[in-house]
């Protein structure tokens, strides 16, 4: 597999409709799904005098050959994640109290095993609160959402946005239709995004040249809606083979378990097992074997093609529904439940099982999971260091 990182930066305002409605006011998405990326891409092939029916345009765009994934916004260089939705922060301050950033999901594990809310009470206070205003009720924690940079001082990042007002036009007259004003939200200008693009299979070295000549450095793609009126122009900063240098997958695996071991042992327990978590850095579309989209209760070992050895214990989940425009068609999609970015699932095995565990975990976070792998969906993180970096252990 080659992986391959995608640089863009807004020229214009860049409109994301997070839903199709008939509302007033239409929200953006804060990130740039790989759908709107790979649809503006099979543009540019089209116009360039491709053809649907081409080999090369199905191999790109129609299998799985090639994955276009999300773009988050970056900052010096960093690229932001997702948080999940277990991170939480000072109710009031959010972030800006560092020592109040943590990840609840371990947390209500062990008070789970225990039957106590022990572990949650000493914990559910913001520390930094307590600290500044010692006298006054201290604020409590809350969830934290939006994008972190990876580095080793926690931040968080969100992209600018602003209202963009428009006027509906009438159909007979061409000209303003009187009573319809709406408002776009819009990602403004001048902002980066960086996001991944994974090619894989015997075809992946000679696809790599045909997906950057698609989005040549300097040149400009437009995205999103609105182009008409001017929107959605991002300029193609630059491609980067990505080289992971962080801890491989077995290393995350023992630094979660370590900080399992060290928190249960505060609190006078023994983990039965060994923990593992799976971490949605996009949505995931799932179906049982009828087709019917899955419910959160039906997300066991046998859902993620996990041995049955694994036992889910639990998770933190939001279901969405994925809507979207077929270009060719002049018709919206139809619209598909999935689980949303950010959902995190923990699971436990006996101990002596992790070898039969951690093939698949390799093969599910290089290749994802669920459908349309190919828009990005179904991209999955496993034993994300934000679940265990916020507890301190000892030496």
């Amino acid at each position: 597999m080659i992986e391959l990182e995608l640089t863009l930066e807004t020229e214009a305002p860049l409109v994301l409709r997070a839903s199709r409605t008939s509302a007033q006011f239409t929200p953006t998405l804060t990130c740039i799904p790989g759908v709107a990326l790979r649809g503006a891409l099979a543009l540019r092939y089209l116009r360039q005098g491709g053809q649907p029916e081409d080999g090369l345009f199905r191999t790109l765009f129609l299998t799985r050959a090639v994955s276009f994934g999300s773009l988050f916004p970056s900052k010096n260089g960093i690229t932001g994640r997702p948080l999940p939705l277990s991170a939480v922060a000072c109710k009031r301050y959010k972030a800006k109290h560092k020592e109040s950033v943590g990840d609840s999901l371990l947390r209500l594990e062990l008070a789970d095993v225990l039957g106590s809310l022990e572990p949650l009470d000493e914990w559910e206070t913001c520390p930094d609160c307590e600290a500044q205003f010692p006298d006054v009720q201290p604020n409590k924690r809350d969830r934290l959402s939006g994008y972190y940079l990876e580095q080793d001082e926690f931040e968080t990042i969100k992209p600018a946005v602003r209202m963009l007002t428009g006027v509906g036009i009438s159909r007979t007259t061409g000209t303003a239709a009187q009573g319809i004003l709406f408002s776009m939200e819009a990602i403004e200008e001048g902002q980066c995004f960086k996001g991944r693009v994974r090619l894989d299979g015997d075809e992946a070295e000679r696809l790599v040249d045909r997906v950057k000549e698609l989005a040549p450095e300097g040149k400009v793609l437009r995205l999103g809606a609105a182009r008409s009126r001017g929107q959605g122009r991002v300029r193609v900063v630059g491609w980067q083979a990505v080289n992971n240098k962080g801890p491989s997958l077995a290393e995350r695996w023992d630094a979660l378990n370590a900080v399992v071991r060290h928190l249960w042992t505060r609190h006078g327990a023994e983990p039965e097992g060994e923990y593992f978590t799976l971490t949605l850095e996009s949505p995931l579309i799932l179906r049982d074997k009828c087709l019917r989209p899955m419910r959160p209760d039906d997300l066991g070992t046998e859902a993620f093609g996990l041995p049955v050895e694994a036992e889910r214990r639990r998770f933190i989940l939001n279901e969405v529904v994925l809507q979207g425009w077929n270009a060719a068609w002049h018709l919206p999609k139809r619209d598909i439940p999935a689980f949303g970015m950010g959902s995190v699932f923990l699971f436990r095995v006996r101990a002596g099982e992790r070898d039969a565990v951690l093939a698949r975990l390799e093969e599910i976070e290089q290749k994802g999971l669920g459908e349309r792998r190919n828009e990005g969906f179904g991209r999955v993180r496993v034993c994300d260091p934000f679940h265990y970096r916020f507890e301190e252990v000892s030496a």
